[in-house]
């Protein structure tokens, strides 16, 4: 099919050519030959087409047995990832990951943000889900950088919400302004995304939450205008505020 394809799109274009510099004589050779390879390949097209519809045929055949899932949890094994829940809804730490076989994806799910995959072939589907688990999971945590930049954040917000000189500590700030002031520049906001900011934040309340002689306080509130932090058994928590409290 695509010999065929190629030497259809060669013979035109040099008809193209010679119709444009008036070369009547070449172009009636190549019509009979162009003709010919275009009855060719129609004929061809129909074997093709019929061939791809039963690889289809056979593909959803696969995708709907119990060998599928063997498959599937055979590369999170050999991806050393270890997921809990069965088919076709797992937890993968913080990510729920569904395999939607009636719309041909795979979504992956965290706090907010739903990634989606349109490979359905084992392999290649949990190696796309591994790279996303990995660039998450790997960045490096700095509790101390990460609390200093809370702190300047929460002062600048804390004063100009507060209409204060000074800071009001003891005094909630939205969470989400915080975020939106560490990601004042766009190709920032796109390197940290939020996805980013509420996984260093579920890191953070792992800690002793204390910088400086200062003690943050995390508080829950509902899904509206709130993070969202999820945990490894795939709990959604909602976090509204950040409040700093001298020690």
């Amino acid at each position: 099919m695509k010999k065929e394809i190629s030497q259809i799109s060669k013979q035109l274009s040099i008809m193209e050519h010679n119709l444009k510099n008036w070369n009547l004589r070449d172009i009636d050779k190549k019509i009979d030959n162009t003709t010919s390879l275009i009855q060719d390949l129609w004929s061809n097209s129909e074997n093709f087409i019929k061939t791809l519809k039963n690889s289809i045929a056979e593909i959803n055949l696969s995708i709907n047995s119990d060998d599928y899932i063997k498959m599937i949890e055979t590369e999170f094994n050999d991806n050393n990832l270890i997921v809990s829940g069965e088919f076709p809804k797992y937890q993968l730490g913080p990510f729920r990951i569904n395999f939607n076989i009636k719309e041909n994806l795979i979504e992956m799910i965290y706090a907010k943000k739903k990634k989606r995959f349109f490979t359905l072939d084992p392999k290649t589907a949990v190696s796309e889900i591994h790279k996303e688990y990995k660039k998450l999971m790997d960045k490096p945590f700095n509790k101390n950088e990460f609390c200093r930049e809370l702190l300047n954040s929460y002062e600048i917000l804390n004063i100009n919400q507060y209409k204060n000189p000074d800071i009001k500590w003891g005094s909630p700030v939205s969470l989400l302004k915080i975020y939106d002031m560490l990601t004042l520049k766009l190709s920032v906001k796109k390197e940290y995304s939020i996805n980013n900011f509420s996984f260093d934040i579920s890191k953070l309340k792992e800690t002793d939450m204390i910088f400086d002689d200062k003690i943050f306080e995390l508080t829950q509130g509902t899904p509206k205008n709130a993070l969202v932090i999820a945990n490894e058994k795939g709990e959604s928590f909602y976090f509204t505020s950040l409040t700093i409290h001298q020690k």
